[in-house]
Formats: structure tokens, C-alpha cells, sequence
């Protein structure tokens, strides 16, 4: 009876299939509450719990322990490692050294080291068995009878495995789980908070390595393995040989040196040593050849990266390896620095900046476009307006052909220009500060007396160069100049971002708390300024403490003079400056260090640190950049001198502030609102007359038209229209930005698809969305979506008319041709499409297979399950009224319900359109 009862629970109720006991075991096993009927893909609940007998889980979890035992063991053993190496066997006493010392550690094992790692359910028959295993371990005499020639074989295999003897591939499963075990806890870790001083410098040299690697393999679009290969061996060739850790910034104590070195010396020993210590350093190469290669090829990847790996790219766009003037020769390198100069003070001059009061720092807008606009010319391949070149110690032959080269560099090698663009922001603060502030010649450096003499002798026709820097083959248009004279009136867009930015630069804490980066740069040409001194002044100290250090003696006077000048300028904010002044007073750091710390506190608070053009654009939430070129470059195709921001755009804007500086931010919501008071009413939306080659696309949907139902399926789950105007859009995660590529291809709207950043707090935390948008007007298609696909706008309550009337049409057809199913007809083809087009929208994924389609409205999906004769039900996700949290916002719920699509349907829907979602798609067998 019993038995019959349990068959009868393993019947699916849709379909009638029996489920395999192998499935309802490994639902149990990972603790899943239901699984999918395998013929029709009908949810089945699974009533019994899951079985609290099964500690395989705590087995598996004991075995991996004990195998890191005996891996540490041998590791800490120099004698047995030298036996090892030496490929010596080892001695019984060696065995039973080891075997002794896992013993006394399994012996000392609580259950509660695998606490985190268990369900609670098998908790106690896990102790049990514990218990049970340090019972039988007990007895030292029956250990070394009866479990000594286990330990045996298994400290083998790991020897084996340490002198890289065993293939992978060959071992079972259990000893692959060991092998990556392994790998993961004792392998190479490359989270920079790990070991921090010597892990960043070392996965530092390799990123070097690898990059080098890549160029010399000529930017292949795509890398064999073989490639892979090579360059994951020369890089640990080259890294063994010539280490080459760069140290020079660290200030070490004679007890930290020590651990460095010591840890350098432990990371060459075990990559020469330990097998899987070097599997884990050649999977972290195999990761930085695939980044830095898809880098090399488009650029845009780095936007989405993080930890460890910003850091990584943060370095080679600094390091030497990249230097763009390494590869010129002198007299090219002088010509081009006095070149650029000259060119950065006549775009001073145009923007009127020459003439400007002293000490006025330069607006950090001004500052970014003029960067801007010398790399972009640069990138089209532009030259410098050969008025500036007059009088430069260089054949004109010889510059033009090295200024080509460096081009070429510039357009295909993402590192080498961003290392150009921090020399030119070096050039471009270096010509504002020499025309802004007074200095003494003794205290001008060899470049800034190179540089002033030039400027100060060179004779800049003014009206003969007009405001033309750089010149390219096309003629400029004639109407483009003639708007640039209104770029002498401050456009109130430009205002109001600079003010924000202004403002913004006074939440110095804040944006230390953002951005931990940007402390570092508040240096000690910055700290010197600040002393009274000139920019050098706390180098040249330093350089001489480091020739002596026991004799150097630092003025108490003067370092006096220091703290007062930061009280003064600072105020209550310095009080933990004063405290690493007592610090260094009572020798608790050297002088070095005071210093150091002193740049990070100061770092920390100071306002003078500037706003740089990846935080502002963070900040903002959209490419801050874009936008002054718009309104200022009159070579853009759409510039626009007059361009207002929309409502959507300050409220983005808004948002962004509200999340990051929350009530600091007030004094830019007030200049926000001041700007639509001022300069309304303001566009609703960054809506412009855009083209549209099919504006009656959607007028009406026949058969045969797959992509047009997909798009309208994708429409009706992620997309909308608007209620006032005529817009039309998607908003997508920037994962998903080709189908936003596709749709306009489609329609053939010239509307660029924008990027965006959205901040939001989920459970306290901060976090970061990327999101790619395309909005357009078009008022015939507006006008069709609104009248046939009304529910688009109003909220989807059922299956659009045209989708019905095909499906109609469809089973009609099926039933005069009764080998084909309805689904298999032109017709049926085109409506499930548009079921597919819903499904990539707000549908997921179910074990690898099944699609389950999620809505807040039940009335579309029961329009959807009798359209489409779903058999599976519906099921409740949320009820209408329950209370939710969404993004730390207490809501009210109007309802969410879901329901699995029959799976013979979901596959037809598969097959019956390739350009869906592909991470919505089912695996594909391998055979």
C-alpha cells in the first residue's frame, strides 16, 4: 500500500508521466522545494522532506579537510619537500609523521568548522558520525594497522599531484573536486587585500608581461590556444628570471621588509615547487590574456569592470611600459611638448582664459574639453596647425613622419592613449599655472623655463591662426564658423554642470568615501605649495633623508610652520593631521611616512583635489563629456551651441545626487530647479526630430513576420510609450544593448542608442546599474502602437488582437493538414515568436530548460494560457496588497504571478527564431 502510494506521488498530475527517482533525489539532495516534468515541463511540488539520512555532503566536505591537512603538512616540511623534489620516495617514518599529525588534527575537528557549509537539517547525524570517526581514530595502535595505508595512498596522490605527475583529466570526479579544493584555498589568491603591498605588485608584472605578449602577437582578432599557451608560459619564464617588483614607493619598516621579502621568496617557491600553486597562477594569467585582449580590441569592456582588475588597468594606463614619448627620439619629443604647448595656449586664448585674474583655477570643464578636443584631432588623424610649429628646432620631414606614428599608436592601442592623456592634462595644467602664477625663475623646473621661454618669445598671429589648432584635408563648413561665435556667450547647460561640480568639489569626505583613489592624488608638489616652498621642495628633502638617514635632521621650525599652515588653511578638519605630526615627533614613523600620511589625510578632505572626467561622469550617470563637446565642438556633426537639458536628464541627474551626497546635495537640487525655472519649460525627454524609414512598422502584423512579432512581443514585456508626446523606448541592461541594435536597424531610426549609469540602495548597500536606452518620437507609429497595442500604455491586461487572429487562423490550418500541429504553420510560427519576444523580456530561465514567463497582471497571463492552451498553472508570487521592499522602498504590491510555458511549446519557440536571447536559450548538447 505504501509502495503504491509512493508511485503515485511521483506521477506528474498534467501529463501523467512518472518521475525518475534519480531527479527527485538530486531536487532533495539541493534542498528544492519542486521539479519539472521532463515530457510537458509541469511544476510538481515535492511533499516529503528532504532526507535528513544523507550526510554525503558533510563527507565530501570532511574528505576536502583532510586532504588539506596532509597538502599543508608536506608544504611546511622542507625535509619532505627536498625528497620530493629530489623525486625520492619517502620514508615510513616520513608517513606516519603526516598520518600522526591529521589524526590529532581530526581529533581536535567540532562539527561546527563545517557549520556554514551544511544544511542544519543533517547536522546531527553529521556530529554523529564525527563522533563516531574520532572514536575509531582514537586508538593509535589500531590507526597505524588499519588506516595508516589509506593516509599512505592518499599522501601519494597529493606528491603525485605537487610534482605535476597525475593528468587531470584522467582522475575520477572525487579527486578533481579535491584537486580544485585545493587549488581555491591554497592556490594564488588575487584580491589585492590579500598580502596587499606584494600581491598588487605582482599581478602588476604579470599584467605588464601579458600585455607586451599580445602586441607582439599583432592584436589577432582571435587568440588559438596555442597562442594562449605560449604566452601563459613566457610570462612565468620571464617572471622567474627577471622579477622586476617594483618597490621604490614603499616605505618599509625593517619588520615589514622582511614579510615582503618573505613573501616574494614563498610565491617563487611554490610556483617551482607546488603544481597546483602553479595551476592557480597560470588560470589567473589565462584571465588577464583574455581581459587585456578583448581591452586591445574595444576599449568600451573597461567601463564595466571592477576591483582587482580597474586596478590593474589603472596601472599599465600609468606604467613605463606604455610611455607614449619612450619610443621618439629627443629632439621629436622636445618639438612635440613645445607643439602641444603652443596649441594649449591658443585654446586658452579662445576660451579668454589668458587675460583671466592670477590664481583662478582652471574650470574643470574647460580643462576636460581642451583634452578632449587635442585627442579626439589626434585620433582623426589631424595635424597641428603649421602656424604653431614655426620656429621649432626640427625638420618639418622628420616631425610630420613621427607625429604620424604616433597617431597610429594613438588610434590602436587603448594604454599608450590613455598614458597620452595624462601628459596632456600634466601639459595642459602646467601652461594655465605658468600664465596664472608668478614664479621665480630659480624655482622653475628645466621643462617650465623650456616651455615659458617658448611662449613668452614665439609671436602667435592671432589673426591669421583664428581659432583653427588643428586642420585636416576637409574644408570646414562655413556655417559651423560662423555658429562658433557664439561660444563666446556661456551657454546656461555649461553653467549649470560646472556649478554642480563646483559645488560638488566642496564634499571632499564624500567623494574620498566614493572614490578612495583620488586621495593619492594630493601629492607632495601639492603638500610643498602649501608649506610655502616651491613645488619640489619636500622631494629634494626626502632625496637627501634617503642618502642618510641617521644623520638627516628635519627642521622643527619649519615642520612647525607646516601644521600651522594646514590649521589655517583647513581648520577643525586638520586635527588628525596634528596627531601624525605627534606620531612623527615621538618617532613612531619616520619622515617618509609622515609625509605619506599627511598627502592621504589631507587627500581626504581637501577641495582642492579636482573632480576628474571618470567621476564626473559617474556622478552625472551619463557621459558628461558628450555633452560639453556637443555644445562647444563646432566639428561635431551634432553640434548644438544652444542644447538645453530635459527634465529626464535633470532628474537623473537628481537622483544620482540624492543617493550619493543625500543632504549635501541641497545647493545643486536648488540650481537644478533654478535652471527649469529659468529656462523652461523644458523638454520632457532628450527628444529630438529623429528620422524614422518605417514610421508604420507596427501598423499591422502578418504572417511571415517574425522579427516584427518578436520586437512587438519584446515591446509589450520591457518596452513602452509614452503617455504625453510620442515617445517610444526601451530600457535594457547594457548585456542586452544588440537587441536595442537590431530593433533600430530594423526600423531604421537615426537615433543613437545612449548609455547610462543608475544608482540605487538595495539591503543598505550601494550598488551600480548600466543600462543602454534607445527613445525616439514618431508619431505614426505612436499613433498605430496606441490604437492596436493599446495595452502597452495602459497596462497589458490581454494578447494583442493580431496574435489571437493568427493563432485562430493557425489551428484552422492545422486541422485540414493533420501532420502538422498548429505551431508548425506559417502563422502559428509568427504568434509563438511573439510569445518569445515576451518570454526574452520578462521571463527566466529553469533548469537549463524550461521557460516560466512572470507578470504582474493574472489577467494576461490567463489570456496568454488560453491562447496558447498552457496546461500548467498559474502560480501567486506576491499577492495584490502584500507589503515588498524594492530597493530599500517599502511598496505596496499590486500582484505578481508567473507561469511555466508547456515545454514541447517552449521548444518550438526555440527553433522557430535563432536572434533571440542567447542567455535564454537552452544549452545545446554537447555530443
Amino acid at each position: 500500500m505504501q509502495d503504491s502510494e509512493t508511485k503515485q506521488e511521483n506521477i506528474c498530475q498534467e501529463c501523467g508521466n512518472e518521475f525518475p527517482r534519480s531527479l527527485l533525489e538530486g531536487a532533495k539532495d539541493n534542498s528544492s522545494s519542486s521539479v519539472y516534468c521532463e515530457l510537458c515541463g509541469a511544476e510538481y511540488v515535492i511533499s516529503t522532506p528532504p532526507s535528513i539520512s544523507d550526510i554525503s555532503e558533510f563527507k565530501k566536505h570532511l574528505r576536502f579537510y583532510n586532504h588539506g591537512i596532509i597538502y599543508e603538512k608536506i608544504k611546511n616540511d622542507p625535509k619532505i619537500m627536498r625528497r620530493i623534489y629530489l623525486k625520492k620516495s619517502l620514508k615510513d617514518s616520513h608517513y606516519e609523521k603526516i598520518a600522526e599529525n591529521v589524526r590529532n588534527e581530526i581529533l581536535r575537528l567540532s562539527i561546527d568548522h563545517f557549520r556554514d557549509r551544511i544544511p542544519d537539517y543533517i547536522l546531527e547525524k553529521s556530529q554523529k558520525f564525527l563522533y563516531e570517526a574520532q572514536k575509531q581514530l582514537s586508538n593509535p595502535k589500531l590507526f597505524v594497522k588499519r588506516d595508516l595505508p589509506k593516509f599512505k595512498e592518499r599522501i601519494d596522490f597529493l606528491i603525485k599531484i605537487l610534482n605535476g605527475d597525475n593528468e587531470f583529466q584522467t582522475m575520477n570526479i572525487s579527486d578533481k573536486r579535491i584537486i580544485i579544493y585545493l587549488k581555491e584555498k591554497y592556490g594564488f589568491e588575487p584580491n589585492p587585500e590579500v598580502n596587499k603591498s606584494f600581491t598588487r605588485r605582482l599581478i602588476n608584472r604579470l599584467a605588464q608581461i601579458v600585455y607586451k605578449s599580445l602586441n607582439n602577437q599583432n592584436k589577432k582578432p582571435e587568440l588559438s590556444k596555442e597562442i594562449i599557451d605560449k604566452i601563459i608560459f613566457d610570462t612565468l619564464e620571464i617572471v622567474q628570471k627577471e622579477p622586476k617588483i617594483d618597490v621604490t614607493d614603499l616605505k618599509f619598516k625593517r619588520e615589514k621588509k622582511k614579510e615582503f621579502l618573505a613573501l616574494v621568496n614563498r610565491f617563487f617557491y611554490d610556483l617551482k615547487f607546488d603544481w597546483i600553486y602553479r595551476q592557480s597562477v597560470e588560470d589567473f594569467i589565462f584571465r588577464l590574456v583574455i581581459l587585456l585582449n578583448q581591452i586591445l580590441l574595444d576599449s568600451n569592456v573597461i567601463n564595466h569592470l571592477g576591483g582587482y582588475e580597474k586596478n590593474i588597468i589603472a596601472f599599465l594606463e600609468k606604467s613605463n611600459l606604455t610611455e607614449w614619448n619612450s619610443n621618439f627620439k629627443r629632439p621629436f619629443r622636445i618639438a612635440l611638448i613645445l607643439a602641444f604647448s603652443r596649441v594649449i595656449y591658443a585654446i586658452l586664448n579662445n576660451y579668454g582664459l589668458i587675460e583671466s585674474s592670477f590664481n583662478e583655477p582652471i574650470s574643470p570643464v574647460v580643462a576636460i574639453e581642451i583634452e578632449e578636443s587635442i585627442v579626439r584631432e589626434m585620433e582623426k588623424s589631424n595635424k597641428i596647425n603649421y602656424l604653431l610649429l614655426e620656429d621649432i628646432n626640427v625638420s618639418l620631414e622628420v616631425f610630420e613622419t613621427e607625429f604620424d606614428r604616433l597617431q597610429q599608436s594613438l588610434i590602436t592601442d587603448h594604454f599608450y592613449k590613455q598614458n597620452f592623456r595624462h601628459y596632456i592634462k600634466f601639459l595642459i595644467k602646467l601652461v594655465y599655472g605658468l600664465t596664472h602664477t608668478i614664479i621665480k625663475e630659480k624655482d622653475l623646473t628645466k621643462l617650465e623655463l623650456m616651455i615659458i621661454k617658448d611662449l613668452s618669445t614665439y609671436n602667435f598671429n592671432w589673426k591669421i591662426l583664428g581659432k583653427k589648432c588643428f586642420f585636416s584635408k576637409a574644408n570646414s563648413k562655413s556655417k559651423k564658423l560662423k555658429k562658433s561665435e557664439k561660444r563666446n556667450k556661456k551657454n546656461p547647460t555649461l553653467e549649470l554642470i560646472e556649478n554642480i561640480i563646483n559645488e560638488i568639489q566642496t564634499y571632499s569626505e564624500r567623494l574620498a568615501e566614493l572614490f578612495p583613489d583620488r586621495i593619492n592624488r594630493y601629492n607632495l608638489t601639492d603638500l610643498s605649495i602649501l608649506w610655502g616652498y616651491s613645488s619640489g621642495y619636500i622631494s629634494n628633502m626626502l632625496y637627501l633623508y634617503k642618502k642618510n638617514p641617521e644623520r638627516f635632521q628635519a627642521d622643527e621650525e619649519k615642520l612647525k610652520n607646516l601644521i600651522f599652515n594646514i590649521k589655517d588653511t583647513f581648520g577643525t578638519k586638520a586635527k588628525n593631521c596634528i596627531k601624525i605630526y605627534q606620531k612623527f615627533n615621538q618617532s613612531e614613523i619616520d619622515l617618509p611616512t609622515f609625509f605619506e600620511e599627511l598627502c592621504q589625510e589631507i587627500g581626504r578632505f581637501s577641495g582642492e583635489i579636482k573632480l576628474i572626467y571618470d567621476e564626473i561622469n559617474e556622478i552625472f550617470g551619463f557621459l558628461v563629456d558628450d555633452l560639453v563637446q556637443r555644445i562647444t565642438n563646432i566639428n561635431k556633426t551634432w553640434f548644438n551651441p544652444d542644447y538645453m537639458l530635459s527634465v529626464e536628464k535633470l532628474d537623473l541627474i537628481s537622483n544620482n545626487l540624492e543617493v550619493l551626497f543625500e543632504d549635501l546635495a541641497e545647493p545643486c537640487f536648488k540650481l537644478i530647479e533654478q535652471y527649469k525655472i529659468d529656462y523652461g519649460p523644458l523638454k520632457e525627454y532628450s527628444l529630438e526630430q529623429h528620422h524614422v524609414e518605417k514610421p508604420h512598422y507596427f501598423s499591422k502584423l502578418e504572417a511571415g513576420e517574425d522579427t516584427k512579432s518578436y520586437f512587438l512581443g519584446f515591446l509589450y514585456s520591457d518596452g513602452y510609450i509614452e503617455s504625453n508626446g510620442y515617445g517610444i523606448g526601451f530600457e535594457l541592461a547594457l548585456k542586452d544593448k544588440h537587441v536595442l541594435v537590431k530593433f533600430k536597424e530594423e526600423i531604421g531610426v537615426d537615433k543613437r542608442i545612449t548609455q547610462r549609469v543608475v544608482f540605487a540602495k538595495y539591503k543598505g548597500k550601494l550598488y551600480k546599474y548600466h543600462q543602454a536606452r534607445l527613445r525616439f518620437g514618431c508619431k505614426p507609429m505612436w499613433d498605430d502602437l496606441s490604437e492596436k497595442y493599446s495595452g502597452i500604455k495602459t497596462g497589458v491586461e490581454e494578447v494583442p488582437d493580431a496574435i489571437k487572429e493568427l493563432v485562430s487562423k493557425a489551428k484552422k490550418i492545422s486541422l485540414s493538414k493533420e501532420k502538422f500541429g498548429w505551431c508548425d504553420t506559417k502563422e502559428g510560427k509568427t504568434a509563438i515568436i511573439w510569445l518569445l519576444g515576451g518570454y526574452d523580456g520578462d521571463g527566466t530561465l529553469l533548469q537549463g530548460r524550461y521557460g516560466k514567463i512572470y507578470c504582474s497582471s493574472v489577467k494576461f497571463l490567463k489570456d496568454i494560457k488560453i491562447v496558447f492552451g498552457l496546461k500548467n498553472k498559474i502560480r501567486e508570487k506576491e499577492s495584490p496588497g502584500d507589503i515588498v521592499n524594492v530597493f530599500d522602498e517599502v511598496l505596496v504590491s499590486k500582484g505578481y504571478y508567473s507561469i511555466v510555458i508547456d515545454i514541447e511549446l517552449f521548444r518550438k519557440m526555440m527553433a522557430s527564431y535563432p536572434h533571440s536571447l542567447e542567455r535564454k536559450r537552452p544549452k545545446k548538447k554537447e555530443h
